[in-house]
């Protein structure tokens, strides 16, 4: 393959030891025209990345590594060849401490994300508070980015107050994955300000899921739902929205305020809400209304409730 000029390299399974991880930088090497790169569940090598280095990574339009162990010191390479990435628009990585470099080499000072970029996904990468907020900070020029993928990275209030601020400057986008982190009623509200801040809110999937939101953290989500004339999926699964009620009617009768909210949003097409404690805190008749508020609203909203589906699958007149 070494004579050979490759537009994309796409491989799953194939290298299992660092000596053949090696070897495929020389195919890299001499390389004018990558443009695609996928490694899936292999081994990444320091020389490999070092082989995208100078005009080489200029053609690269998409960079996934999903899965992969990396080698000592081969995240630190890429993080310091990514900002000639000109052209890279699609960049992913997951899971990379399995066994390897962790995210941590990646996120090292200076690290600047290239404006190119309109998808970025990092989940399941432990990035801590810590690290999203070096994220944050290198995706400063990535006004174009429309979707953003951090699931399972351990992000608290301050990680996501971070996100809000940059994202505060970016009118594209149009997704935002933070399921399974720990953002909380304070991370969710600093999210809410930022993502309503620019002169437009583009966002069309919201997904928040497992971040002990709350009642009052799904409730930060106000502006959004009232204003809000794109957003049409929102994931809140997950979130003890109805178990306050142990705690007082307060905490349920906020409640049934994001209810009302979510009916009001006419964009909205689909919304979870399962594992919220309504099966054990809300009564049947009750739960019999909220299927009778969405059925008969003047837009077509599915709401998972419990384990069920609520919502008309045709839009119907009010009542």
């Amino acid at each position: 393959l070494k004579n050979h000029s490759i537009k994309e390299w796409c491989a799953g399974f194939m290298v299992r030891s660092m000596e053949g991880a090696g070897q495929m930088a020389p195919v890299m090497m001499n390389n004018q025209s990558l443009n695609v790169m996928v490694l899936g569940w292999d081994l990444v090598s320091k020389p490999l990345m070092e082989s995208l280095a100078g005009d080489k990574c200029k053609t690269l339009g998409m960079l996934i590594l999903q899965g992969s162990r990396f080698e000592a010191g081969s995240l630190g390479v890429l993080a310091g060849t990514l900002k000639q990435c000109i052209n890279l628009r699609d960049f992913r990585i997951s899971s990379a401490d399995d066994g390897g470099e962790g995210i941590e080499g990646f996120l090292i000072e200076g690290l600047e994300l290239p404006p190119t970029i309109t998808k970025l996904c990092l989940g399941h990468n432990k990035l801590s508070d810590e690290g999203t907020r070096t994220l944050a900070a290198s995706m400063s020029s990535c006004s174009s980015l429309g979707t953003l993928t951090l699931h399972r990275n351990n992000i608290g209030a301050s990680g996501a107050t971070a996100l809000a601020e940059v994202l505060s400057h970016n009118p594209h986008l149009t997704e935002l994955d933070l399921a399974y982190n720990r953002v909380g009623q304070e991370g969710a509200g600093a999210l809410c300000r930022g993502l309503m801040k620019g002169d437009s809110l583009a966002l069309k999937v919201l997904n928040l899921a497992g971040n002990n939101l709350s009642t009052y953290g799904a409730l930060e989500l106000a502006p959004i739902l009232r204003q809000s004339t794109s957003l049409t999926s929102l994931n809140l699964h997950c979130n003890d929205i109805w178990a306050g009620r142990t705690r007082g009617h307060e905490v349920f009768d906020e409640a049934w305020k994001l209810i009302s909210l979510l009916e009001c949003c006419q964009s909205l097409r689909t919304v979870d809400l399962t594992y919220n404690g309504i099966q054990t805190f809300v009564s049947e008749d009750m739960r019999r209304f909220i299927q009778a508020l969405f059925a008969t609203s003047a837009h077509s909203t599915s709401v998972k409730l419990g384990d069920g589906d609520i919502g008309s699958a045709t839009p119907r007149g009010p009542g």
